[in-house]
């Protein structure tokens, strides 16, 4: 597959004294980051305040400090937002050398996509940590409108997608991995939207495992709901894609009733 790397639409960095520097592409710093989805006609990005607490809660489990406040980043994303031109995904970086933004059109949105097996480890699996620079360029060789990595351990178990969450569906039950993962804002969305018709459960589950299940789902702030149609190395086939179809509505739904709920916030 030739590589397909993701095109950057804004730029921007500040010092920890947050005076205005060059751009540098922040993977392989030591810090971290998180990712939101900003639309056309939004005050704010996607679950806003969550994801200032994802990066936050990163940094703290790297040891690390965030010099910039929210307010600081907030006034920054608004002035993005007043230029914006189509939906974008925005990546907020916090390293030691500084604070790093920048955007890049929304890829899988929804999509049916193929797993491809990634046996990269992530530096730390419980922050969002811009040391994982293996696994950024890794991800720069495939086609994220079509694909996406799936993470396995030594043991053999299904951990996360390098973008996404993972969720395998068996009849009405959902099951979502523990070890070596970080739930994402969208997969905890999902879970607190879930109507009792389904059941959650937190449960590993190794590879091999995967062919006996109905449906593999995959959802995070670019792709929000997607899900797996082909695994590598396998005959596996959605055989139902009703979890697919009420997912898909249930976080919609809770995407529409956050932004009513940020009008005239900013």
């Amino acid at each position: 597959m030739a590589k397909k790397s993701l095109q950057t639409a804004f730029e921007a960095a500040w010092n920890p004294k947050h005076e205005p520097i060059p751009f540098r592409n922040p993977w392989g710093m030591k810090g971290a980051y998180t990712t939101t989805l900003i639309e056309i006609n939004q005050t704010m990005p996607l679950f806003y305040e969550k994801h200032i607490i994802r990066l936050n809660e990163s940094l703290e489990y790297l040891g690390l400090d965030n010099p910039f406040s929210e307010s600081f980043i907030g006034e920054r994303i608004q002035i993005l937002m007043g230029k914006l031109k189509k939906p974008c995904l925005l990546r907020i970086a916090v390293a030691t050398e500084g604070l790093f933004m920048s955007s890049h059109l929304q890829t899988g949105k929804g999509a049916d996509l193929a797993g491809r097996i990634c046996k990269i480890k992530r530096h730390k699996p419980k922050a969002k940590s811009l040391m994982d620079i293996m696994l950024y360029n890794k991800l720069n060789q495939i086609d994220r409108n079509t694909e996406e990595l799936l993470l396995i351990n030594q043991g053999g178990y299904t951990l996360e997608g390098a973008t996404t969450n993972l969720l395998s569906v068996s009849g009405k039950t959902i099951m979502a991995p523990t070890q070596e993962s970080l739930h994402g804002i969208t997969r905890q969305i999902i879970q607190e939207n879930l109507p009792d018709h389904w059941r959650w459960e937190s449960v590993d589950i190794k590879l091999a495992d995967l062919n006996s299940m109905d449906e593999i789902l995959l959802c995070g702030s670019g792709k929000e709901v997607a899900r797996l149609v082909d695994l590598q190395g396998s005959k596996w086939r959605p055989s139902s894609n009703l979890a697919f179809k009420e997912i898909k509505d249930i976080y919609e739904s809770a995407k529409k009733e956050w932004y009513k709920a940020t009008i005239g916030r900013t």
